[in-house]
């Protein structure tokens, strides 16, 4: 009933033969993103796309405490509920110092909580997409990626129907 499919990685023990990588190293780049971006400090003056998944992050341990069971190290435990918040271009931009001709999507600027939140792949969509045509301009131009104006980049994205301020997004549908 319990243990290894019996069915499943049959040459290998059982085992997956591909490791399932949750987060790795990630970039500090011009503006890093923290759990204050996802939770309290939503808007962006250069955001460039929304996510809204709470911090969704695995527990540390399970401790007792006063006789009650707590996660430790689970933020989903503390998040507020999903809440939109815009991502900003410079959390894709690395500092202009160490690089002036990338964009980073998967590996954005952000904290590990910051992170658990970002990692989903519709976000990761939208990431991609803003950063594709930041990458054109930035071509086009012969600049610098975190050269490309916002005020060039930002009707590019909304040509495109990307939504960029909290205030875009349609309330939930009420329930019958």
């Amino acid at each position: 009933k319990w243990g290894y499919p019996k069915d499943e990685y049959t040459t290998t023990g059982h085992w997956t033969p591909q490791l399932y990588i949750r987060e790795a190293r990630r970039m500090v780049g011009a503006y890093v993103m923290t759990s204050h971006d996802i939770e309290t400090n939503r808007t962006k003056d250069d955001s460039i796309g929304m996510a809204s998944y709470t911090a969704d992050s695995h527990l540390v341990t399970r401790i007792v405490d006063g006789g009650v069971v707590r996660n430790e190290g689970n933020p989903n435990d503390f998040t507020s509920p999903h809440r939109p918040y815009e991502v900003p271009y410079r959390a894709i931009t690395p500092k202009q110092s160490e690089c002036d001709n990338l964009l980073a999507t998967f590996c954005a600027s952000a904290t590990h909580m910051a992170f658990a939140s970002l990692r989903m792949e519709p976000v990761f969509m939208i990431l991609s997409e803003s950063a594709g045509l930041a990458a054109v301009e930035a071509a086009r131009q012969n600049l610098a990626v975190q050269d490309v104006a916002y005020a060039v980049l930002r009707p590019k994205l909304l040509e495109r129907k990307q939504l960029l301020k909290i205030a875009e997004v349609p309330p939930p549908k009420k329930k019958k």
